[in-house]
C-alpha cells in the first residue's frame, strides 16, 4: 500500500482468505483453533457455548476458520473431495494432520446481526441453514425437508400472513412467502435436524456470531428461544460474542438494575475466552516487507500494545499512521517529523479508543497522558531522548514544555533545545497534516 493513500485494511472472511489465514497463521491462532476443535469433539449432549472476545478481536475469523475446518474434517472422513490448499496446509501442520475426531459435524453459520430486523430468530436461522445450501445437497431428500420447515414455519407468527404450505413445499423459491401460527414447533424442529443430520454426520454445530450487535429484543428472544426449544443431543450453539456489550444489550431490554450476568450464565454451558493478539505479529502481517520508517513502525506496534487495540482498531490506527508517514517523508530528520510523529501517534490513538480524551489532550489539558507514554512506552522514550534533551532541565520537562507550546492557547512563540527549534509555522504544518 501507498503511504500516501488510504485503502481499508480490514479483510473479509471470505474462504479464500480464512484458508489463507489458516496457511500462514500470521497472527498465531492456529493452537486456539485446534484446541477449541479438540475440546468440541469431546463435549456430550446439546450444549450452548460462548466464545468471548472484544469487538474487533478477530472473531469472525475464528468461527469462519472452524467452520472451514470441521467441514474439511467431515469430507476426509466420507472419503469426499476437500479443498486443495487447505488439504496442503493441514497436512502439512502436524497437529491438525494427526486430529482424530470421533465426530462428524456439519457447521451452520448464522450471522444474527444481518437478520435482527427479523420478527423471529427461528425463521432466521432455518432461513440461513437453506441459504447455506443444505437444502440442496444431493443427501437430503430435499421435499422431505421443505416438508419439514413448513412444519416448523406454520408454527411461527408473523403478523397476521398466511401461508401455503403446498406452495412452499414444492416450490423452493417461494420458501418463506407466509407464515400462519400454530402452539407449537419444537418437534418441528428436531425433524428439521434430523433430516440434516441422518447417516450424514453425529453433530450439527449452529454458530451464532453477532449476537452483541443485535437489538436488544433481537438477541434476548435468540437466547431464550434457542435454550426452549431446542434440545436436540446432537445440536450444539456456538455464540461468538463480547460478553460486556451483551450485559449492556441485555440491561437495556430487562432494564439497569437486572443482573445480566447471572441471566447469561442459565443459558451458556461452557466459556470461552480468545486472547488478545500479539501486536508484533500482526503488524509484521500487515506490513511484511517493513518497507516504513523503523521508528513509525515500533512506535505503531507500542503504541497498540499500550491501547490494548483490537485486531480492527489497529488495522485503523496502523493505516492513518502509515498515510501520515507518507505526508511527512522518511528521509530524515525534519521538525515537522519529529513532532507530527511525538504528537499525532497519541491522538490518533486516543481517538480511536476514547475521542473523549483525544479532544482533552488537543486542547492542552491531557498532560498526564504525555507523562504516562513517556515512562511506559520505550520507543516513545528513546526517540524523546535523542532529539529533545535540553541543558538546563531533563528531557521530560522538555517534552511537557512542548507540548504547552503545540496545544496551549498562552503558547510562547517557539521552543528550542540544542537540536530543534520548533515555531508558529512548524505548529501549523502539524495540525494541517493531522487532519489530512
Amino acid at each position: 500500500m501507498k503511504k500516501d493513500s488510504l485503502k481499508k485494511l480490514e479483510l473479509e472472511a471470505t474462504q479464500e482468505i480464512v484458508i489463507q489465514t489458516f496457511i500462514n497463521d500470521d497472527v498465531r491462532r492456529n493452537d486456539a483453533l485446534l484446541n477449541f476443535i479438540e475440546i468440541l469433539d469431546k463435549i456430550d449432549g446439546s450444549v450452548m457455548i460462548s466464545l468471548d472476545a472484544e469487538w474487533g478481536a478477530g472473531k469472525t475469523f475464528f468461527v469462519k476458520q472452524i467452520e472451514l475446518l470441521l467441514n474439511y474434517y467431515r469430507h476426509c472422513s466420507f472419503g469426499e473431495e476437500t479443498i486443495s490448499d487447505l488439504d496442503t496446509a493441514v497436512n502439512q501442520k502436524q497437529r491438525f494432520r494427526s486430529l482424530e475426531m470421533k465426530n462428524t459435524f456439519i457447521p451452520i453459520y448464522f450471522d444474527a446481526w444481518m437478520h435482527d430486523d427479523h420478527e423471529n430468530p427461528m425463521i432466521s436461522l432455518l432461513y440461513s441453514i437453506i441459504e447455506q445450501g443444505y437444502v440442496k445437497e444431493k443427501f437430503v431428500n430435499q421435499r422431505s425437508l421443505r416438508k419439514g420447515f413448513a412444519d416448523v414455519l406454520s408454527g411461527l407468527t408473523i403478523g397476521n400472513v398466511n401461508i401455503d404450505l403446498d406452495k412452499m413445499i414444492d416450490s423452493p423459491n417461494d420458501f418463506f412467502s407466509a407464515v400462519k401460527s400454530t402452539e407449537s414447533i419444537k418437534k418441528s424442529l428436531e425433524n428439521v435436524f434430523d433430516e440434516i443430520i441422518t447417516e450424514h454426520c453425529q453433530k450439527l454445530l449452529v454458530i451464532v456470531d453477532e449476537l452483541d450487535r443485535c437489538r436488544p429484543d433481537y438477541a434476548v428472544r435468540i437466547l431464550e428461544k434457542t435454550k426452549h426449544l431446542i434440545n436436540d443431543q446432537r445440536v450444539m450453539f456456538l455464540f461468538s460474542i463480547n460478553k460486556t456489550q451483551l450485559i449492556h444489550t441485555i440491561k437495556k431490554f430487562y432494564g439497569d438494575s437486572f443482573n445480566a450476568s447471572a441471566y447469561l450464565n442459565r443459558f451458556f454451558d461452557f466459556e470461552f475466552n480468545l486472547e488478545r493478539i500479539d501486536t508484533d505479529l500482526y503488524l509484521d502481517y500487515l506490513d511484511a516487507q517493513r518497507q516504513g520508517h523503523l521508528y513509525s513502525q515500533k512506535l505503531i506496534s507500542e503504541m497498540c500494545t499500550y491501547y490494548r487495540m483490537t485486531m480492527r482498531e489497529f488495522n485503523i490506527y496502523y493505516q492513518k499512521m502509515q498515510y501520515i508517514e507518507g505526508k511527512i517523508g522518511q528521509d530524515g530528520f525534519s521538525e515537522i517529523s519529529f513532532i507530527t510523529r511525538l504528537f499525532a501517534s497519541i491522538i490518533w490513538a486516543l481517538k480511536i479508543r476514547n475521542d473523549e480524551k483525544a479532544q482533552k489532550f488537543i486542547n492542552g489539558d491531557l498532560q498526564e497522558e504525555l507523562i504516562n507514554i513517556f515512562k511506559k512506552v520505550h520507543i516513545y522514550n528513546v526517540y524523546v531522548c535523542r532529539y529533545i534533551a535540553k541543558e538546563d532541565y531533563d528531557e521530560l520537562e522538555a517534552l511537557c514544555a512542548l507540548y504547552d507550546f503545540m496545544f496551549s492557547s498562552s503558547a510562547s512563540d517557539s521552543f528550542k533545545t540544542n537540536t530543534i527549534e520548533i515555531d508558529a509555522y512548524h505548529r501549523k504544518e502539524f495540525f494541517r497534516i493531522l487532519w489530512i
